[in-house]
């Protein structure tokens, strides 16, 4: 589906030994491949035309079908499990381009609602279609002044449940910035976590993630106010003790900070580990559900220093 010798098995190998290279397969056969990068594509950098989006994205490449397969919606499958790749690593824009004459690829492109955004040149000087999908509608967006610092809030637009609570903003497109009652509730409830009236919260969430992801975030929220688990007991206790590490990187990627508690997690020798907001905010929020709230109130009087 190639031509020129393009691409040649050293940039497949490559693709493959980067981990960036996936396939869509049916219980006996690979119908389908590609490559998914992220925020890695310099020859995107100018463009005849406007991106729709700003900030992180994710490029597809080498997209191909097997022939066998052709005409039976494999490419659209492919594609929609490409953006949910994008989504599960929090990425919310995916780009992709194609040559002027390839009328069959534009055509599934605008079925699957991509955006034609102008014309980009390859370092071949060849011309080529750019698209740019953006991979959730537009969300609210509200800010939190807390004890331990900003927190950015986001919510789907039609306020049903929060996307995000973090220490940066996420690359989300913003349609509203009002205080809207989700928010209201949001900062209610936080309000009495820092003051040591709540111990549990009852908001709404929509966490993209991995099915692994998942069970680890429902996992944290068990985690009950004032205790502690390590890496390896979150591990067991959903079911892949030698999980260790992934489950880290798991806690790490945890898109609502606060509400579900990655911040009650250690590390086996007991020390705390990594956090979003910093070893110090990680220390406060300890400090404070373990109900020592002068040591609470002396790390926030560091930080703020």
């Amino acid at each position: 589906q190639w031509q020129d010798g393009y691409p040649a098995e050293d940039i497949m190998c490559n693709d493959i030994e980067l981990e960036r290279c996936y396939l869509f397969e049916n219980e006996e056969n690979i119908l389908a491949m590609a490559t998914l990068i992220f925020n890695d594509e310099p020859t995107y950098n100018l463009i005849d035309g406007t991106w729709l989006t700003r900030g992180n994205f994710g490029v597809i490449h080498r997209m191909a079908v097997d022939n066998r397969y052709k005409r039976q919606g494999i490419a659209l499958s492919l594609l929609q499990k490409l953006e949910q790749l994008c989504l599960q690593n929090h990425v919310f824009s995916l780009k992709i381009d194609t040559h002027e004459g390839n009328s069959p690829m534009q055509q599934l492109l605008d079925k699957a609602q991509y955006t034609h955004c102008g014309i980009i040149w390859l370092d071949s000087g060849k011309r080529r279609k750019a698209y740019e999908k953006v991979l959730i509608p537009a969300i609210s967006y509200q800010k939190y002044t807390s004890p331990v610092g900003t927190l950015h809030l986001h919510a789907t637009i039609d306020d049903s449940a929060l996307l995000a609570i973090g220490f940066t903003p996420k690359n989300y497109p913003v349609a509203n910035q009002q205080n809207t009652p989700l928010f209201k509730e949001a900062a209610h409830q936080l309000d009495e976590y820092f003051s040591g009236k709540r111990t549990v919260f009852n908001l709404p969430l929509q966490m993209a993630g991995t099915p692994f992801q998942q069970k680890v975030w429902q996992a944290l929220q068990t985690i009950p106010y004032g205790e502690t688990r390590t890496y390896g007991q979150i591990a067991a206790q959903i079911g892949n003790p030698r999980a260790s590490r992934a489950v880290g990187l798991a806690n790490n990627r945890n898109p609502v900070s606060i509400i579900v508690p990655c911040h009650r997690v250690i590390g086996s020798n007991g020390k705390l580990t990594g956090y979003a907001g910093g070893l110090p905010v990680k220390e406060a929020l300890l400090s404070l559900e373990r109900e020592k709230s002068t040591k609470f109130e002396e790390t926030c009087k560091i930080m703020r220093a």
